[in-house]
């Protein structure tokens, strides 16, 4: 999935830094690994505080995301495929997406309740009958 995707910059954990590292030698281009724990354990590897630290523009402690106005269209979860049919991709679902998702699947499952329940009443009927 590397060898498709071929990101630049890479953040790893502790758990999955040193193997990341072993595999930048056997890569066709350089990636930059960036810790997000506070130590890396590799060379050549800076830390997400190291970097946030070391910008003189920027105070990460006063920065402000981008409000998004309507609330509905705040990202609640981000899908993606490996990209078993071409490129790895990622969609972006909203909560508005999810409470779509859920209202259409309670209407499916009231409507097979539904059904259920009649086709039972009906089959009882018929034994009853019988």
């Amino acid at each position: 999935m590397l060898s498709i995707a071929k990101p630049r910059i890479v953040f790893v954990s502790e758990r999955t830094e040193s193997v990341l590292a072993k595999l930048l030698s056997q890569l066709s281009w350089k990636i930059e690994l960036i810790q997000l724990d506070n130590q890396s354990l590799t060379a050549n590897v800076r830390t997400l505080t190291d970097i946030l630290n070391n910008e003189s523009d920027v105070n990460y402690m006063e920065y402000k995301s981008t409000d998004i106005d309507d609330p509905s269209r705040h990202p609640w979860a981000i899908l993606s495929s490996s990209g078993t049919t071409g490129l790895p991709k990622g969609v972006t679902l909203s909560h508005k997406n999810l409470i779509a998702f859920l209202v259409k699947m309670r209407q499916v499952l009231f409507t097979s309740f539904l059904l259920t329940l009649i086709i039972d009443q009906h089959f009882l009927t018929t034994v009853k009958l019988i």
